[in-house]
């Protein structure tokens, strides 16, 4: 969950007819997101989240990885 969590809110927030305001306060929530699994969650999760993250930016949509599932 949080690999398509982090993944669709930067892909979503790439798109051109998505408010600012949106892309903001998603981004805002994914930073503390991150926040919380490093202070808390398990490591599993973190390297969810930021592979979510990189593969959001590169534009990579589909099945997660295996591994992260």
């Amino acid at each position: 969950r949080n690999y398509y969590y982090a993944r669709n809110v930067i892909a979503v927030a790439k798109l051109k007819h998505v408010p600012t305001r949106w892309r903001f306060k998603s981004c805002v929530g994914l930073a503390a997101q991150i926040g919380l699994v490093t202070l808390r969650g398990p490591r599993t999760s973190l390297s969810a989240l930021w592979t979510g993250v990189i593969d959001g930016i590169r534009g990579r949509l589909g099945r997660a990885p295996v591994g992260l599932t």
